[in-house]
């Protein structure tokens, strides 16, 4: 696993959903699934950023190494929101995890 900064450490994404677009407003709206390590780990962010025709996703999560816990992994969810996205553009979406990798495409 990836260290960020001391507690911050980049998470497996399994998929992303496109959930909804609307090219007028320039959004979509992605369901990301992933895994955490153990219960001792805490999403904290999916960083974000549009670089021209791909978004790029940053999954981030907290650690406490003060928690005794189970060796066991954690499911996760998260609804993002995307702006500023340009009309009748494709777009993929790629992973900077624990994979880098594209694991969607779709046209706003």
């Amino acid at each position: 696993m990836a260290k960020t900064n001391e507690n911050l450490h980049l998470v497996r994404i399994d998929s992303v959903q496109v959930k909804g677009t609307s090219g007028l407003f320039g959004r979509a709206t992605l369901m990301v699934y992933g895994i955490l390590p153990s219960p001792a780990y805490e999403l904290f962010t999916i960083e974000t950023t549009i670089q021209k025709d791909e978004i790029v996703l940053k999954p981030l999560a907290k650690h406490d190494p003060e928690k005794i816990v189970i060796q066991i992994t954690v499911p996760f969810q998260e609804k993002i929101k995307v702006k500023g996205l340009k009309r009748k553009m494709t777009y993929q979406i790629k992973v900077q995890g624990q994979e880098s990798t594209v694991v969607e495409k779709f046209k706003l």
